[in-house]
Parts: structure tokens; C-alpha cells; sequence
């Protein structure tokens, strides 16, 4: 788990993505938490947690309640439609580390943003066929790691990818 979920894919990232079904619950938060992962991802001169990306069309986060939104050390980006971006504004009013960005016109321009204005270039997008289908579709994806585990979610046997063109 450490090695494969928290290593390959976090320890150099400069932010976790996920969709907002992803990321609700209070105890959701994405980062590293082994001790020579943290050492590791310090020598490589990056913050102890990857800043924390939302995507999402409806705007359907608990931010009172989800621990994503209130850690007030880390970043948190919303990726939003224009709906969701008016569903969390009141939210990032009260946050001042919570910054809404608009989809309106695709992931590519709302990440090239992120990247220009914040620095964010290397980003780790787990779990989500909606998320992870728009950042293949846009041609946004280098890598892929399909992990597995032992907790229920979702329907068995739902792809990760529902799009018309599979990577290759």
C-alpha cells in the first residue's frame, strides 16, 4: 500500500486529484503518511502534504465536514462547473486556502492555470472513472497505476474508463 498507492503515485506529486464523490467523507484527505515516504517527499523539496484538487460538476462536497476543506496548512483547489463553482463559493469565502477555478472550458486551460498561477505540475488523480475519463479524454494522463482494495465501492466490474477512445 505505501510503496504502490502512496509512493509511485504521491511522494514527488505536487497535488491529489480526485472527483468530488472521491473526496467526500470526514475523513478523507490525500497525502503520504509513512515515515520514510515523508522523509523522501522532504528531500525533494516539496511541502509535507500535496495540495488537495476537487473536481466537480454539482458542486457536491460537504466542506463543513470533510477534512480536505479544513486543513487550513494545505491548498485546496475546486475544479467546478459553473453550478459548482457557485455551490462552494460561500465555502471558500470562510477559507481563504480553498480556491475555486472554473471547467467551464475543459480540465487542460483549469490545470494550466494551476500550474501558471500556483506551480502545480505534477498531479496524482486517483479514484473516479467521470475524473479519470475527462483527464484521458483531454489527453492529460501520462501514467496509469490500477490499484484494487479491500473496501466495497461502486458496482463490481465498472470500468475505469468510459469514454470513446481508450489510451493504448
Amino acid at each position: 500500500k505505501h510503496f504502490i498507492y502512496e509512493g509511485l503515485t504521491r511522494v514527488s506529486a505536487d497535488a491529489v486529484m480526485s472527483g468530488a464523490t472521491t473526496a467526500n467523507g470526514p475523513e478523507v484527505f490525500f497525502s503520504i503518511w509513512h515515515p520514510e515516504l515523508v522523509a523522501l517527499r522532504r528531500s525533494f523539496g516539496l511541502p509535507r502534504h500535496p495540495a488537495q484538487i476537487i473536481v466537480t460538476g454539482r458542486g457536491c462536497v460537504d466542506s463543513a465536514q470533510s477534512l480536505i476543506f479544513n486543513v487550513p496548512d494545505v491548498p485546496v483547489f475546486v475544479l467546478g462547473s459553473a453550478i459548482a463553482c457557485e455551490v462552494v463559493a460561500d465555502a471558500a469565502r470562510e477559507r481563504p486556502w480553498v480556491r475555486i477555478v472554473s471547467i467551464e472550458g475543459g480540465l487542460r486551460p483549469a490545470l494550466e492555470r494551476l500550474e501558471r498561477e500556483h506551480g502545480i505540475r505534477r498531479i496524482a488523480s486517483i479514484g473516479g472513472r467521470t475524473t479519470a475519463t475527462s483527464l484521458v479524454d483531454e489527453g492529460l494522463v501520462q501514467d496509469v497505476y490500477l490499484t484494487t482494495t479491500a473496501k466495497t465501492g461502486g458496482e463490481p466490474g465498472t470500468p475505469w474508463y468510459a469514454g470513446k477512445t481508450p489510451p493504448i
